[in-house]
């Protein structure tokens, strides 16, 4: 419908155009002309107009064709998640298990808190701290740059550090 009447427009205006031709001679060349831009016009709609048509349809599925050939053996690939490699499964337990070890005082205020026993200011306070370090830790396990025995002296070396200040 655009096509048709934006046509109908372009022919009535060249028709108009043509009557203020003085010269007979540029006549024939000037509707030459507008012939040329003509077909330019309705090659850019047409093209226009199919790839809008044609751009979210995923057209009719073709049969499925012949096996190539087999492609070369891949890597064997990396140990990520494998306990057969000693990779952290569990980050947070790994933590909390370390922590409780290391930290006698920690293993009473976790015991106190599992038997819903009320915590002191100062209880609360060294569970927000040791919160904190446990959050900064879990970051670092899960770059999976650790295997389990490497984080846990990771840990270890941290903590000592972190008590000698």
């Amino acid at each position: 419908m655009f096509f048709t009447i934006t046509s109908l427009i372009i022919i009535f205006t060249a028709i108009i155009i043509s009557q203020f031709l003085i010269d007979a001679k540029l006549q024939p060349i000037f509707w030459l002309i507008f012939l040329l831009l003509f077909v330019c016009y309705a090659n850019i709609y047409m093209a226009v107009y199919y790839y809008v048509k044609l751009r979210n349809n995923p057209g009719i599925q073709g049969e499925r064709g012949d096996p190539g050939l087999k492609g070369q053996r891949g890597s064997q690939g990396i140990c990520v998640i494998d306990t057969g490699c000693d990779a952290l499964q569990n980050c947070s337990e790994l933590i909390e298990n370390t922590l409780q070890e290391k930290l006698p005082s920690y293993k009473t205020i976790r015991e106190k808190e599992g038997k819903g026993i009320r915590l002191s200011e100062r209880d609360k306070k060294v569970l927000n701290g040791i919160q904190t370090y446990k959050n900064i830790l879990k970051v670092k396990c899960e770059s999976g740059r650790y295997s389990r025995d490497e984080f846990k002296d990771l840990v270890t070396d941290s903590l000592e550090k972190a008590l000698e200040y």
